[in-house]
């Protein structure tokens, strides 16, 4: 396997629109980062530069050490799977799976003994004598990242491999998937817009919006520690409740209770707590305004003087009026103007003087 660099990378598209602007990671050997966005961030058009089907307008990308400039895809080794699957119709899953070694003009020995290692592996055997339109969602799936996993590449690209699968479907493979990284101890760089997939399957995860790379780290940092509220308010589900209100000294008022965050900051800020942070006790007055059966937990809209704040729950409220308690160390503060999130903007002023 190999490590990637990506040095300031940006692209702008002949029409002037600016795809991404100055983007720099870096993915180590053996590393899985998922690549976290909405649709027309940036993500794809940054794994299509790795992979050389696209070109930056300025920057570097590095692949084990050498820059990539010139290399053409075929000769980068790294492979892609695509959201559409790119399998020839016209072959069965066998000559799929072979397709690249052929090309390549491997022996036909080696080309039998990988296909079929490659099949046991995806538990997809008794499949590869079946054309793409016999197979399922999920087969098909399995085909595609089959005939990337047998070229043995030292990179791995995913672009969004399970937009296309229904729901159920899609947890499954997704756990197969983060069970086949464990095993290949595979350098992959995978990029979604679904947060769950993103955050259970990485290493790392970069959440990126308008092609600029908005926070890096664990999926435990970024859901703990969001950066700026766009970050607070893509990872989590239910979604942070983020509201504006005032702070003296630190203190912030709800209602008729007042907490203190611990900060030393007065003003108007974008207040940020968790559903699951909100606990139904002794507290505030609040009265409810919806509630939504999600199976095993409630969400539960409550309003506090006004305010609105979405709680989630183990039991239905057994009345249309609670109390909720707010644990300070719950309670994000951002910036207003900017969405940064001034408590870890102080802890990284504390690491990095």
């Amino acid at each position: 396997m190999a490590s990637v660099r990506l040095v300031n990378i940006s692209r702008r598209f002949p029409d002037g629109s600016l795809a991404l602007s100055n983007v720099s990671l870096e993915v180590e050997d053996r590393e899985v980062v998922t690549i976290l966005g909405p649709s027309g961030c940036g993500k794809s058009t940054l794994l299509r530069i790795i992979a050389g089907l696209d070109h930056p307008t300025g920057g570097e990308v590095w692949i084990n050490g050498r820059p990539a400039a010139g290399i053409p895809p075929r000769s980068r080794d790294v492979a892609m799977v695509f959201q559409s699957y790119a399998l020839y119709p016209h072959m069965n899953c066998y000559q799929n799976l072979a397709l690249n070694l052929v090309l390549k003009k491997v022996p036909r020995e080696e080309i039998d003994r990988r296909v079929r290692e490659t099949a046991e592996m995806l538990e997809i055997g008794d499949l590869l004598d079946k054309k793409p339109r016999e197979l399922s969602g999920g087969q098909r799936q399995r085909i595609a990242l089959g005939r990337a996993l047998i070229r043995n590449p030292q990179v791995f690209l995913f672009d969004e491999p399970l937009s296309n699968l229904d729901a159920l479907l899609r947890e499954r493979v997704r756990h197969e998937l983060k069970q086949l990284f464990a095993r290949i101890q595979a350098t992959v760089i995978y990029v979604t817009h679904d947060q769950v997939e993103a955050t259970t399957l990485a290493d790392r995860t970069v959440v990126l919006d308008r092609g600029v790379i908005q926070q890096a780290g664990t999926p435990e940092t970024l859901y703990r520690m969001p950066a700026n509220t766009f970050v607070a308010s893509f990872i989590g589900s239910p979604a942070m409740n983020l509201i504006d209100a005032r702070l003296e000294a630190g203190k912030l008022r709800i209602g008729e209770r007042q907490i203190d965050t611990g900060l030393d900051a007065s003003g108007i800020f974008r207040i940020g707590v968790r559903p699951e942070a909100i606990r139904i006790a002794d507290g505030m007055p609040a009265k409810v305004a919806l509630v939504e059966n999600l199976g095993a937990r409630f969400l539960i809209e409550a309003r506090v003087d006004g305010v609105p704040l979405m709680v989630l729950a183990d039991e239905r409220p057994a009345a249309d009026s609670l109390q909720l308690q707010i644990d300070p160390k719950d309670i994000h503060v951002f910036d207003k103007e900017s969405g940064k999130n001034i408590r870890s903007a102080l802890d990284s002023r504390r690491i990095h003087p």
